[in-house]
C-alpha cells in the first residue's frame, strides 16, 4: 500500500505558502515564477532527510520523494500500517511538527493483503485552524 506523506511548509521571509497566497490575492506580493516558488516553497533537505531516516528505521521503503510539492511516498506493508492509526491518515508521533498530512492510497477500490481487506471511502476533511478543505479517505474493514 502507497501512503503519501504531506510535508510541512517551509516560511520564506515570515509567510508561509498560505500567507504568501492570500498576500498575492490581495495584490500585496507579486506572483512567483515556477523556479521562485520551488526555491522557497520545496521540501526542507533536512525535513526529507528526517522521514526517509524514520522510515528506513521503521523497515518502510520510500517509493518516491517530490521535494517541489513537499511529498514523499511510502511502501507500507501490512505489518506497518498500524504506524499510521486505523484509519491509516493518522501522523505518527515522531513526524508531528515535519508532516502536515498522511493520505493513503490504493490501487482500485480497496487494499488487500496477508488476509486483511479494506475499503477506502472519501470523507470531506476540514481544518479549523488551517481554512482546509480538502477529501480525507476512511478505511473500514471490508467484509
Amino acid at each position: 500500500m502507497l501512503i503519501s506523506l504531506l510535508l510541512r511548509s517551509p516560511i520564506h521571509n515570515g509567510l508561509s505558502v498560505k500567507d504568501y497566497a492570500d498576500a498575492v490575492l490581495k495584490g500585496d506580493q507579486s506572483i512567483l515564477t515556477r523556479s521562485e516558488y520551488i526555491s522557497r516553497y520545496s521540501a526542507d533537505q533536512s525535513d526529507i532527510d528526517f522521514v526517509t531516516s524514520w522510515a528506513n528505521n521503521n523497515q518502510i521503503s520510500v517509493h518516491k520523494i517530490y521535494a517541489n510539492s513537499r511529498t514523499i511516498k511510502l511502501n507500507v506493508n501490512d505489518d506497518q500500517l498500524s504506524l499510521f492509526g486505523s484509519s491509516f491518515s493518522d501522523i505518527p508521533q515522531e513526524l508531528n511538527g515535519i508532516v502536515e498530512h498522511v493520505v493513503p492510497q490504493t490501487a482500485g477500490e480497496g487494499y488487500s493483503g496477508s488476509g486483511k481487506s479494506f475499503k477506502i471511502l472519501p470523507l470531506q476533511y476540514h481544518n479549523e485552524r488551517r481554512g482546509i478543505h480538502r477529501p480525507q479517505l476512511q478505511c473500514l474493514p471490508s467484509a
